[in-house]
């Protein structure tokens, strides 16, 4: 599975009008909030992005690291910062605080892929397994995307 990349999120009360990523270079907008790419998987995707889009020198000195995508998306609600980048199934848990104006062009980042497993001789192997075949059910998918995740099949 993989999260939907929706990325830039101002909150519903900011006054930021953004139509392309480099509206983030607009006067106006003066703080942007990502995870910490040093530790936030999400904030090195946005770092990702923003290079590709040749606007990470341009904007480094308006972002804000945060240490997770909670904390993100409370500057973001709490109008701390004018915009979060985070994942749209993240922004989904405050969707009704949040507006998603950009989402990531396609290219524009590597894939965002979560992997499952289980581990071979554990205890739990076998209820691990049937945990992974439910994921991967029509139901399990069902469930994801619903939250905002596209199966292997979407990305291909």
């Amino acid at each position: 599975m993989s999260p939907e990349t929706g990325w830039c999120w101002p909150s519903r009360a900011s006054k930021a009008h953004l139509a392309a990523f480099s509206d983030l270079t607009r006067k106006e907008v003066q703080k942007i909030a990502i995870g910490n790419p040093r530790t936030v998987p999400a904030g090195r995707y946005a770092e990702e992005l923003l290079r590709k889009l040749n606007l990470w020198e341009p904007l480094k000195d308006k972002l804000i690291f945060a240490e997770n995508v909670r904390q993100v998306l409370d500057y973001v609600v709490r109008n701390e910062v004018d915009a979060g980048l985070v994942y749209a199934t993240d922004a989904l848990i405050r969707n009704k605080e949040l507006k998603m104006v950009l989402p990531a062009p396609e290219g524009s980042h590597s894939p965002v892929v979560y992997p499952i497993a289980a581990v071979k001789n554990r205890k739990n192997e076998k209820t691990a397994r049937a945990f992974i075949a439910w994921v991967n059910s029509a139901e399990g998918k069902r469930i994801l995307i619903r939250y905002g995740f596209k199966t292997l099949e979407d990305n291909k």
